[in-house]
């Protein structure tokens, strides 16, 4: 009865572990309609836009660098442009990941 005790409050504790860990608040703002996070990616902090609707990260080259590539970047308005591929570390709030796969493409207002 003790171990099976102990081993009560042994998965207790680490389920406790667990959820106390995964809480993690990560501020934003709204522009318009975008979520705006902060961030820093290879040391660059800024604001960048959280788009769930894109499976990489998307960066400015006029603030990044990349290696060239044979991909091919569409714009919203259906234009074609090339990219740049490269990979980076990126932090949001406490969360870091690095090795991230970025596609670095021209951006500019129209």
């Amino acid at each position: 009865m003790t171990i099976f005790r102990l081993w009560v409050a042994f998965l207790f504790f680490i389920g406790i572990s667990v959820a106390f860990a995964a809480k993690q608040v990560i501020p934003f703002e709204m522009a318009g309609k975008m979520i705006l996070v902060k961030a820093s990616v290879d040391g660059v902090i800024g604001n960048f836009i959280l788009d769930t609707g894109i499976s990489n990260l998307v960066l400015n080259s006029s603030y990044f660098k990349g290696k060239s590539s044979t991909k091919v970047f569409y714009g919203v308005n259906g234009t074609a442009g090339s990219l740049e591929e490269s990979y980076t570390t990126l932090q949001i709030g406490e969360f870091h990941w690095k090795n991230v796969y970025a596609e670095v493409v021209e951006m500019q207002v129209v």
